[in-house]
């Protein structure tokens, strides 16, 4: 059985099972120290069909997550990576409502990125990724300690 998921009903999913997120990653090579800040959407199910429909149409990679009881169903998690997100954003912000916010930000963050671009980031992009990577930790109600080092304006 194939499934034809239309972007309203993937928009449904993403706004009540998805999710939006920024991480740091630090590099550190002797002789390229960098540092990067890289952006993922995703949805979260413990029907895996859905998601294989979803990596075929938008890409993204499938994994799974450990159960915590042994009578849980498997539970599947779909990525989207950066460079992966935008014809997903495309698709679904028309119609999404819960996580408008936060799919505004993942296109900003998208513009900063060069595909094809290994250099590493210039200060001015990484604090306005640091910014956005903010902006979106407060959307989704997170407190992060750690993230206070990384912080331009603290």
């Amino acid at each position: 059985m194939r499934l034809n998921l239309n972007n309203a009903y993937i928009a449904g999913l993403f706004d009540g099972e998805g999710w939006v997120t920024c991480a740091f990653r630090s590099k550190s090579r002797a002789q390229r120290p960098s540092a990067t800040i890289y952006i993922q959407m995703g949805i979260g199910l413990t029907n895996y069909k859905i998601l294989e429909a979803l990596q075929k149409k938008f890409g993204g990679s499938i994994g799974n997550t450990r159960q915590r009881k042994i009578t849980d169903k498997p539970y599947w998690l779909w990525v989207l990576s950066t460079k992966q997100i935008e014809k997903f954003i495309i698709a679904i912000e028309p119609y999404c409502i819960e996580k408008r916010l936060q799919i505004k930000l993942a296109k900003k963050f998208r513009k900063t990125i060069q595909i094809k671009s290994r250099c590493r980031l210039s200060p001015k992009i990484l604090n306005y990724r640091i910014k956005l990577r903010n902006e979106l930790h407060q959307l989704n109600g997170g407190k992060c300690k750690r993230w206070k080092k990384h912080n331009p304006d603290k």
